[in-house]
């Protein structure tokens, strides 16, 4: 049985200004953003993880040095970092305020029907390709700890995106509900081929 640990970066700047935070963008964390990282550190510092993976985007890498900081079993030489869990690239929307495009024809589609979301207007990447790259690195942790704790630090739209179609929820209603909040987790465990859902978007 493999345990996840999926954890949201803590708040950006850019998150807290309501800009597209994607792939090609980033910013520092809040103060507010580091706290709430050190108070979910400050709960999982007995867990003892075999491996912490995090997105190569600089928000996730400092929300796990956060979380190993305060981890007195291990120590930042334990983090590794993967490509494949970037945040979803929004193309032109990158970085630019969330309510200046909400007149454009595929916002609605971005914020509710992911399905229909025509990527190619703006230059984005798909969700489709967003589950086949993160699917892909669950499969390989999988592989390579059957056995074993592993803490992945990513973002929201990956983490939602991903999580809930492994629910079996569709990708046209993945958009539904409220989204995972900043440095909260989600613990999961393998059973078979099905990962069983402990807890959900915690924040402490």
């Amino acid at each position: 049985m493999t345990i996840f640990y999926f954890v949201r970066h803590g708040e950006t700047e850019i998150n807290r200004q309501r800009r597209f935070n994607g792939a090609t963008v980033d910013s520092p964390l809040t103060k507010e953003g580091a706290e709430a990282t050190e108070r979910l550190a400050e709960q999982l510092k007995d867990v003892t993880f075999d491996l912490v993976v995090s997105s190569t985007q600089k928000r996730a890498q400092t929300t796990a040095e956060i979380l190993l900081a305060h981890h007195h079993l291990l120590n930042a030489s334990v983090l590794t970092t993967d490509s494949r869990l970037m945040e979803l690239n929004l193309g032109e929307w990158e970085g630019v305020e969330i309510d200046s495009v909400s007149e454009h024809p595929e916002f609605e589609h971005y914020m509710q029907r992911p399905d229909l979301f025509d990527a190619k207007s703006i230059g984005a990447e798909t969700y489709e390709s967003l589950l086949a790259r993160t699917n892909e690195v669950l499969q390989d942790l999988r592989k390579q700890y059957p056995d074993g704790t592993v803490l992945v630090v990513s973002h929201g739209i990956v983490l939602r995106t991903l999580l809930k179609t492994l629910q079996g929820i569709p990708l046209a209603k993945t958009r539904e509900g409220a989204p995972f909040a900043n440095a909260s987790v989600t613990v999961a465990h393998t059973e078979g081929d099905d990962l069983v859902f402990d807890t959900w978007g915690e924040t402490f």
